[in-house]
């Protein structure tokens, strides 16, 4: 009996540290919980409405109030911070508080967003993983190209409902048109996304709980960068796309390879159950295709 207290009380001792700080930070979680961001908002840095370097120093003040959800809650709860989804989302918040223009906006397929604002017409990011200040957002995808080799999609979540792609601006692209038939008729509304694995785990475009969605005619439109990766930091990666038809996997498969190419794809839904694969591709001009077909194959980007 006396050497299962000693051995109770050297567990205690040992583990005390980590079963403290536990304690703190669940007492943290609940605080920040009922609070939100009201620590954030009687900051100094709420009153700036102009300098836009001023808001990112948001992130070195407490550094664990970033994140308000708790989604990532070990994180949250030991080391006091968020996954960028967090916040991204926070930053969001605390900008358009202010009154500015801000979005949450990403690179989905390569498994990660930020915080994006619009000053005088120029986007800047805030992205406090990776930097200290804000930056041009040309400046963020260079970097992570840098990083990674390649970004297959780009986009900016506008609200709950609607996004914008801008892939086509900013990277090398191929345009994907895919239709959606029955029995040779366009099905309207049809909710498409593309899936692929990155590190070894399945992300997807447009992103979140968004979908592409087919227009009158059955088409929906996709401008795809190159999901080739190079780096020490990607692995097990899968160089194209499954196309996902109302969430349910087909046999489809898309790619890019950043030059520009139109690639179609016919889905018949009633053969849906066999192997099936990309029809053809024609090389279209980088500068006159993306008018033309977004005038031609308008589509409808909300969540499903």
């Amino acid at each position: 009996m006396k050497n299962l207290r000693s051995i109770a009380k050297f567990i205690l001792v040992l583990y005390m540290p980590l079963l403290l700080i536990v304690f703190i930070g669940g007492l943290y979680d609940i605080y920040f919980l009922k609070n939100r961001l009201s620590i954030l908002e009687s900051h100094e840095i709420m009153n700036c409405t102009t300098q836009i370097l001023r808001y990112s120093t948001i992130w070195s003040y407490r550094g664990f109030t970033v994140a308000f959800r708790s989604s990532c809650y070990w994180d949250w709860l030991l080391f006091g911070f968020g996954a960028c989804s967090e916040t991204a989302e926070v930053g969001r918040v605390i900008l358009t508080r202010g009154g500015l223009e801000a979005f949450v906006a990403g690179f989905p397929a390569e498994d990660h967003v930020f915080t994006i604002v619009s000053l005088n017409g120029t986007w800047y990011v805030i992205d406090p993983g990776y930097y200290t200040h804000a930056v041009l957002l040309n400046d963020r995808i260079v970097d992570r190209i840098r990083e990674l080799g390649n970004v297959s999609y780009i986009v900016i979540y506008l609200n709950t409902e609607n996004f914008l792609e801008l892939t086509q601006y900013y990277v090398p692209y191929d345009t994907i048109i895919i239709k959606v038939t029955y029995q040779g008729l366009p099905v309207v509304g049809t909710r498409i996304r593309l899936v692929h694995k990155f590190k070894g785990t399945e992300m997807w475009i447009p992103g979140g709980k968004y979908y592409f969605h087919t227009n009158s005619e059955g088409i929906v439109v996709v401008h795809l960068g190159s999901p080739r990766y190079k780096g020490e930091k990607v692995s097990h990666y899968e160089p194209y796309f499954l196309i996902y038809v109302n969430d349910k996997r087909t046999h489809y498969k898309v790619t890019s390879t950043g030059s520009y190419r139109t690639w179609y794809v016919h889905i018949e839904l009633t053969e849906l159950n066999k192997n099936t694969k990309i029809l053809n591709f024609t090389k279209t001009s980088p500068i006159l295709t993306p008018d033309q077909l977004l005038l031609k194959y308008s589509t409808v980007s909300r969540e499903g």
